[in-house]
């Protein structure tokens, strides 16, 4: 199965997805995008990022998808960066900086 990546703070994220079935029960750091439409292509804005032992099962968890239903303009979608404990903070701090996300860490 081959990939498509976008692109985070400089790290590879696998996504976006239109759902959480592609992605996978692992640790890492996951984005929540807004997708819209252009007249000809998809543009995917980050509304929340959070790392997680487990993504999907996180991606998964209703309590968090409030604020992502109230942000979202189109669809959301799902990007996954997969790593371990002490990686997932730091790269979850680094796309927090990068971005200004409407969904912040006190979802």
């Amino acid at each position: 199965m081959s990939f498509v990546y976008i692109f985070y703070a400089g790290f590879p994220f696998e996504g976006p997805f239109p759902d959480s079935s592609s992605m996978k029960n692992k640790s890492g750091v996951y984005v929540i995008l807004d997708r819209t439409y252009g007249e000809q292509f998809a543009v995917d804005t980050a509304i929340a990022v959070h790392e997680a032992e487990d993504v999907r099962k996180e991606v998964e968890d209703p309590e968090r998808s409030a604020c992502w239903e109230k942000e979202k303009v189109g669809s959301l979608h799902y990007a996954a960066y997969y790593c371990d404990e002490h990686e997932r903070m730091d790269v979850e701090k680094a796309v927090r900086k990068d971005h200004n996300l409407p969904c912040g860490e006190e979802e």
